[in-house]
């Protein structure tokens, strides 16, 4: 057991913080992301239904990636595509996902409301079974 641990208190489960704490740092690293990586399908398949479709190259272009912060934070991002991926030109101004999320309807918002609870769940879920199993 290692210094600094990964915080999952957002989990509100003081035991199964414990537990995950007596494993080692890559360890830990290793269980969280790949539970926030699951916990964040439930919000992507939420973002991709309710996503306008105009082309359907922004719905198609959603998903999971890593999010590398600062001080070794863990997290995952639900990104769109690229500009050039979404067909959108160098020299616009605007990027459609962002006009859309921010300006007229919030679906990436809205997706994460309604399954932030799944996804703690599963998070949740996740860290347990492979704790329990380290151990």
């Amino acid at each position: 057991m290692a210094g600094m641990g990964v915080d999952i208190s957002f989990l509100g489960d003081k035991q199964l913080s414990r537990k995950l704490s007596r494993l080692d740092n890559k360890m830990q690293r290793s269980i969280v992301r790949k539970a926030l990586r699951q916990a964040a399908a439930p919000v992507l398949g939420g973002a991709k239904a309710l996503a306008p479709v105009l082309t359907g190259r922004m719905r198609d272009s959603l998903r999971i990636r890593a999010s590398k912060g600062r001080r070794g934070t863990i997290g995952v991002v639900i990104e769109t595509g690229k500009r050039d991926e979404l067909g959108i030109s160098k020299d616009d101004q605007y990027f459609y996902p962002t006009v859309i999320e921010y300006k007229y309807k919030s679906f990436m918002r809205a997706s994460l409301d309604a399954n932030q609870q799944a996804a703690f769940a599963i998070a949740k879920q996740f860290i347990k079974s492979q704790v329990e199993s380290s151990v």
